[in-house]
């Protein structure tokens, strides 16, 4: 059980949130990268419906309120105020990008609330990978340029330049446009601050870590990292995606995600 003295944080301001699937499946929570919202998994609702998804949305994304300050611990603690808020005392966690960073900080700060993680296209790290650190910083400048200019750029980034005309595409466009580049900025600086790195091999949860094959900003050495450092781990490759296999790729990955969870009894 979640110890509520772990739970400090400097206010009380819930999480805007979605509710999909059968309320009395076991329960996932579905945690969203940068920039986005809780439409990111619409791909998901439906292969997922026989558990309860819970699908959060992060402080000053989507309608939750800003937060007085950005950190991947707060949203960690914030994630799971709401979790608790809910009934739920054990869940499954998915995080992608970002997401995944939060995913990693609830394993590490509330290890008994996760039965099992699923990380996608995410790092330990960013400080620890200078490519993605290089990408971070120019995703930091990027957010002050213009929006046809961030969609441009993030949907030559964010997904393989193959699906950026679909509906992985258009999505992407319009988080790296309709975003407010200071929340934008801040959570990159909360991103580069955070390092899971050290920890890691104190998870000791059932983890799938999912990389897209064509990822330019999150490269497959963070994967095998996550792996080689994550107690009973496993890793899978979704081919011909880049950055969001979820969006991109969504029957792959929604295949490996339902497998793995029908393995490990959730």
């Amino acid at each position: 059980m979640v110890n509520p003295d772990q739970l400090i944080c400097s206010d009380s301001q819930p999480l805007y949130y979605c509710e999909a699937g059968d309320a009395d499946g076991s329960p996932i929570i579905m945690i969203h990268g940068w920039g986005a919202d809780h439409r990111y998994f619409d791909f998901q609702l439906e292969p997922l419906k026989k558990y309860r998804l819970i699908i959060p949305e992060l402080e000053g994304l989507g309608s939750s309120p800003e937060p007085p300050e950005y950190s991947i611990h707060r949203e960690a603690v914030k994630v799971v105020q709401l979790a608790l808020g809910l009934g739920i005392d054990k869940a499954a966690i998915l995080g992608h990008s970002l997401g995944g960073m939060v995913a990693q900080e609830i394993a590490l700060s509330f290890p008994d609330f996760v039965h099992a993680l699923i990380l996608e296209d995410t790092s330990p790290g960013v400080r620890n990978f200078p490519l993605t650190q290089l990408v971070t910083a120019f995703s930091f400048l990027l957010c002050g340029t213009t929006p046809g200019l961030r969609k441009f750029l993030a949907k030559r980034w964010g997904i393989a330049y193959e699906n950026s005309d679909g509906a992985a595409g258009a999505l992407i466009a319009e988080y790296a446009c309709g975003s407010c580049s200071k929340t934008l900025a801040r959570y990159v600086k909360a991103m580069r601050r955070w390092n899971a790195l050290p920890h890691l091999d104190s998870i000791r949860i059932p983890t799938l870590v999912v990389q897209g094959e064509l990822d330019r900003m999150i490269h497959m050495r963070q994967a095998r990292t996550l792996v080689e450092k994550i107690n009973s781990s496993e890793l899978v490759t979704i081919s011909g995606s880049g950055h969001t296999p979820h969006l991109e790729r969504p029957e792959a990955f929604n295949l490996e995600v339902t497998a793995y969870l029908e393995r490990i009894g959730w």
